[in-house]
């Protein structure tokens, strides 16, 4: 959802045949070859610029070496414009082959629905995606039969390798100055926090201006005090729970609390996300909470670290998803290629291309310790230990269409002190309640 990031064998290609224009035409790369004929596939991702769009013409550059005769034309559009355009393009007689649509209801829960992609559970289990993906990733692309649960039914999208865990970053210096060790619980992190004021280091940077930081550290909260299954029934919609009964009315006072001890900067208000980046990695901060992919200097990098606090549970738990889900539209013509495709993008082959690009996989891949710096291969550490607990949690926002605009602009108010922490949980259960009761 953010614009952020055991090697097993690939299965062989799949041998699929060549029907008639009634049917659904088929291919494999040695009829390709043999009968002079190529299949151009169209893939559309909301990936246009920086590493990412780099690993998508990389990737689908390997699956055309692999794939002799077969061609992939890609789109690329925002993340915002495939959010509010992508029910009319699935819709679309001429709808993209391989299609990225969000997770959540308002992307994949909204075309499952409308019965315009192809249900995958036959390519799940041919190629093994339940055991290479865990299931908290994979649960975010399934969609009951009536379309009124996530979570649960048929898988209608594929997650690519590329992962993008929320996370906190630490001064390494500041903290050893501090002689504390990296904390992996709430109360460890807000000892640390109150260490670091009591020695007039900045505890946490933060900027709010833009609205967008807040999730980080309110969900790094939540998925430290709620159990994961908690959270993730709650996005779903399984058993109508409330915003209180999953904790998040004690995560918003903890928030506040932490305004209110002073534990980010004054002027936290009137910073913007990217000057909080600035001022954290310049020295001025201990912690920094947001997604990973920062590359900044080497000496910058040198005293970088990151963490995700434990769940209640005691296993590494961290709110993420696929950062380009994809599926196959029902008016693809090569379904079965198409499948073979998404197994490439969220495979082994395409973790590798991830990690030379810098980019955090979501299934296990080593680094190279010549070719990438401490803070990736923390991140790449971080991601392996969420992946092998199971531990990955759908960003509660997801819960509504709108449920991030109003968390956001609600959470410039709770930090302020304008509004309540009971304030704040009512006003994220007043959207949940029109959502799901409609």
């Amino acid at each position: 959802m953010r614009p952020r990031r055991q090697a097993l064998a690939l299965p062989a290609l799949v041998a699929v045949a060549l029907l008639p224009s009634g049917g659904a035409a088929q291919a494999t790369a040695a009829h390709l070859a043999a009968h002079s004929q190529s299949i151009t596939l169209t893939e559309l991702d909301w990936n246009p610029t920086g590493p990412d769009n780099t690993f998508f013409i990389d990737v689908n550059k390997a699956f055309e070496q692999q794939n002799p005769g077969v061609t992939i034309k890609r789109t690329t559009i925002s993340f915002n414009t495939d959010v509010s355009t992508i029910r009319l393009r699935a819709a679309s007689p001429s709808a993209p082959c391989i299609i990225g649509a969000n997770e959540g209801w308002s992307g994949v829960g909204v075309l499952a629905k409308d019965h315009l992609l192809v249900p995958l559970n036959k390519y799940a289990a041919q190629y093994h995606w339940f055991s290479r993906y865990p299931t908290a990733v994979l649960a975010q692309q399934m969609v009951s039969q009536n379309g009124k649960e996530l979570g649960t039914g048929n898988l209608y999208e594929m997650a690519t390798v590329l992962a993008g865990p929320q996370s906190v970053y630490y001064n390494k210096d500041l903290l050893s100055q501090l002689h504390l060790p990296v904390p992996s619980t709430l109360a460890e992190l807000e000892h640390d926090m109150a260490a670091a004021k009591a020695h007039g280091i900045v505890p946490m940077e933060l900027g709010l201006e833009d609205q967008v930081q807040i999730t980080v550290p309110l969900y790094q909260v939540l998925d430290a005090i709620t159990p994961a299954q908690k959270l993730a029934n709650f996005v779903y919609g399984i058993g109508r729970p409330t915003v209180a009964s999953i904790g998040m009315d004690k995560a918003a006072a903890t928030i506040q609390g932490w305004a209110k001890d002073g534990y980010f900067p004054k002027s936290v208000l009137g910073i913007s996300s990217s000057q909080a980046e600035n001022n954290f990695f310049s020295g001025k901060g201990l912690f920094y909470p947001a997604w990973p992919g920062y590359s900044g200097t080497p000496a910058q990098d040198a005293r970088t670290g990151v963490f995700a606090l434990d769940g209640p549970n005691g296993k590494a738990e961290d709110q993420d998803n696929s950062n380009q889900p994809l599926g196959i539209s029902r008016s693809c013509k090569y379904v079965d290629l198409a499948a073979q495709y998404l197994n490439f993008v969220s495979g082994p082959e395409a973790g590798k291309i991830a990690v030379k690009l810098g980019l955090v996989p979501q299934i296990p891949v080593k680094a190279s310790s010549t070719q990438e710096g401490p803070i990736f291969r923390s991140e790449l550490t971080l991601a392996n230990n969420v992946a092998k607990s199971n531990g990955y949690v759908p960003y509660f926002d997801l819960s509504t269409l709108t449920m991030l605009t109003t968390l956001e602009r609600a959470g410039q108010s709770l930090v302020a002190g304008r509004m309540t922490p009971q304030a704040f949980t009512a006003a994220l259960q007043a959207d949940y309640s029109a959502f799901h009761n409609s």
